[in-house]
């Protein structure tokens, strides 16, 4: 059984990517999740531009 719960987030803009991240990473903190792992990407059609987080936290 896996002990882990994948998340995943997309934001519009890096602003909105910066701000999304540090407030779940602060969530976490403040709820006791920990963590394991964020992966990021970015996708870029023309000029519009996707931020995709994908993050790894322990289960309680």
């Amino acid at each position: 059984m896996n002990k882990f719960e994948i998340i995943i987030e997309e934001f519009d803009s890096q602003y909105e990517a910066n701000k999304g991240v540090n407030e779940f990473i602060r969530d976490c903190a403040d709820t006791n999740i920990e963590v394991l792992e964020i992966t990021s990407h970015m996708t870029a059609i023309g000029k519009n531009i996707t931020y995709v987080f994908i993050y790894k936290v322990a289960l309680k």
